[in-house]
């Protein structure tokens, strides 16, 4: 039984990590759809077995696969989902990052809503900063310093972007810490 989780769990990271690598190399026909199918699978037979922890940080993944695989509105399922499971079972380790996915849905795709996704960035860097979750606070700086930059106010979100990138001195040399330097000129 304990194997089982952990392949559902498998397949639910397996599929998101596939997703990131084609994010960060060359994209490939077909990677966006098997990473979602495998994250479904896992989560199905996650949900299957009765497992119920962990799952806010699980739907959080599978939404920023979805977002990455163009289906915004089934991302925006599975966040709603998973702040609903969060505020239910009192699972809020991961809720500034539901809040970060949820803006840079808001962020994305026609119906583009540039206020719900500041909002959003907000609330998660808010969230993230009373948790002490700096990793996450640093997220959603970076979030909110790229939505500001789209809109010509990049100034304005410079002093909570180096903020953010001071706290995490624990993060030199991680992905959203180098992110954070290039912003920053640094």
């Amino acid at each position: 039984a304990n194997f089982m989780l952990k392949a559902y769990i498998a397949a639910v990271i397996g599929g998101w990590g596939r997703l990131h690598g084609a994010a960060l190399g060359a994209l490939m026909i077909g990677v966006f759809e098997t990473a979602v199918a495998t994250m479904r699978s896992g989560l199905a037979q996650w949900r299957a077995r009765g497992s119920r922890l962990g799952l806010s940080y699980f739907l959080c993944l599978y939404a920023e696969a979805l977002a990455a695989a163009g289906a915004r509105e089934e991302g925006r399922a599975a966040v709603a989902e998973a702040s609903r499971f969060a505020e239910e079972t009192g699972e809020r380790f991961w809720l500034p990052e539901l809040h970060r996915v949820r803006g840079s849905l808001h962020q994305a795709g026609a119906a583009a809503d540039a206020g719900q996704a500041e909002a959003s960035f907000q609330a998660a860097l808010a969230l993230a900063g009373s948790q002490g979750a700096r990793a996450l606070q640093l997220r959603a700086a970076i979030s909110l310093h790229l939505l500001a930059e789209s809109q010509g106010r990049a100034a304005q979100t410079l002093p909570l972007l180096t903020e953010a990138c001071a706290g995490l001195e624990a993060g030199k040399g991680t992905a959203d810490r180098r992110a954070a330097e290039r912003l920053l000129g640094v």
